[in-house]
């Protein structure tokens, strides 16, 4: 994890012993996908995230990027959808920050609905009451 955010053209000198080699080829993968998660989730297709991943070709190692793009991954596309809080679903992933009318913050941005970020939200939606409906990707 400590090397997750190392570029790959920063691995200049080969590793010292397998232990090594094993640590930054999982750092280099972490970056990968994680990278290429935030872009999809961002809105950009398997595709667009590729093109944009190869367009940063010192950032990724191409063997990981090639595995990447081969691979379809999350399942496919999600959409957004505007919801209720008492619609919401367990695994959800929140679009938006959600605020209460009288401005607190409830959930941010990218936070995904537990049973108890639900349970949270329903009632507050009866007492205080939240701002609209809630944007989720599922």
């Amino acid at each position: 994890i400590e090397l997750q955010m190392k570029p790959f053209s920063e691995y200049r000198q080969r590793p010292e012993d397998e232990d090594q080699r094993v640590i930054w080829t999982g750092a280099q993968i972490l970056k990968a996908v994680l990278d290429y998660d935030q872009l999809v989730f961002l809105g950009k297709s398997h595709r667009e995230a590729c093109k944009i991943m190869w367009g940063r070709e010192k950032e990724y190692n191409a063997n990981l990027l090639m595995i990447i793009e081969a691979t379809e991954m999350g399942g496919g596309k999600t959409e957004v959808r505007y919801l209720r809080p008492d619609q919401l679903s367990m695994g959800m992933v929140l679009n938006q920050d959600v605020v209460a009318r009288n401005g607190m913050l409830l959930a941010s941005k990218g936070q995904e609905v537990t049973f108890s970020l639900r349970e949270r939200l329903v009632n507050f939606s009866k007492s205080i009451g939240i701002d609209g409906p809630i944007a989720v990707q599922c």
